[in-house]
């Protein structure tokens, strides 16, 4: 009786682990998608212009040249993707330890 007790107390302390398993699970899925919708719009950018001849009207052809903005774009989504992920990971390892999960 004692040891078919144990299997099912063992089996309740599991759910935590599957719990666990399931939500970095999510996260990742998470990520993943942050990362599609990240490529997708760096897909939708105008390429990098070729060097603009002499200056004749056309000063935003320069201006782009000179200062990329599709570059600084990937850059700002790459930090914003990475700090959303540290965060919700930081979130996630508090609410396990809260819950009494232990994260190595």
């Amino acid at each position: 009786m004692i040891g078919w007790l144990t299997k099912i107390w063992c089996a309740i302390v599991g759910l935590g682990d599957v719990f666990a398993d399931s939500a970095i699970w999510i996260l990742n899925l998470v990520i993943a998608t942050l990362g599609a919708l990240v490529a997708a719009a760096i897909a939708l950018l105008p390429d990098m212009p070729q060097e603009p001849q002499p200056i004749g009207g056309e000063v935003l052809r320069w201006v782009n040249w000179l200062f990329p903005v599709a570059g600084l774009l990937l850059l700002f989504a790459g930090y914003l993707t990475a700090y959303t992920a540290a965060r919700v990971l930081m979130a996630m390892i508090t609410l396990f330890e809260k819950v009494g999960i232990k994260v190595k």
